[in-house]
């Protein structure tokens, strides 16, 4: 699941991208902007770093599906070690000592179709997560891709107008002053 704060960080940064733009400075005649590419280049950084939170929050759905699968293995275990305790504590009665282990056998299966479900549950939310994540980042990074893409055709042309026109005007020659003799 994306978190609202994650998309707040993303929208905060591309208003930030946006006010650079806008307050650089314009090209008279162009109506272009010359960038400053440092914190152009720091803002993507720090989308990038906001991005991943929701592939960071997939890992802690990862990680608590190996607390959830080692608490029920560990539930199992101790089902098990209480059959044997009772099944140790019934020997002289041989109706009672399969009447318990029938009902350890149970308790383990009960146990381990629980885990079984559990992990498989805690996967199935896991990989959801990590495809909305993964589903939001590409969204996201080709989103910003195509911003930049326009800004740099925009530069570009910007850059070879002046160029067309340094190649088109001819150039002045300054001569040095002539010194007195």
């Amino acid at each position: 699941m994306i978190t609202q704060e994650g998309a707040i960080d993303i929208l905060h940064l591309i208003d930030h991208l946006e006010a650079v733009i806008t307050s650089s400075r314009r090209i008279p005649l162009f109506n272009k902007v010359i960038l400053d590419e440092e914190i152009l280049l720091a803002t993507v950084d720090q989308m990038r770093i906001s991005v991943p939170q929701d592939v960071r929050e997939a890992q802690q759905l990862l990680e608590q599906r190996h607390t959830i699968i080692n608490q029920a293995l560990a539930e199992a275990e101790r089902i098990s070690e209480a059959a044997e305790q009772e099944f140790q504590s019934r020997l002289e009665n041989t109706y009672i000592i399969k009447a318990a282990e029938k009902r350890a056998q149970e308790m383990i299966a009960s146990a381990e179709q629980h885990a079984s479900s559990l992990v498989a549950e805690a996967e199935r939310e896991a990989l959801a997560k990590r495809r909305e994540a993964e589903a939001y980042a590409i969204n996201l990074l080709r989103q910003l891709e195509n911003q930049l893409s326009g800004y740099l055709t925009s530069i570009r042309r910007g850059i070879d107008a002046v160029d067309d026109r340094a190649v088109e005007e001819p150039r002045i020659q300054v001569r040095p002053p002539k010194t007195s003799k």
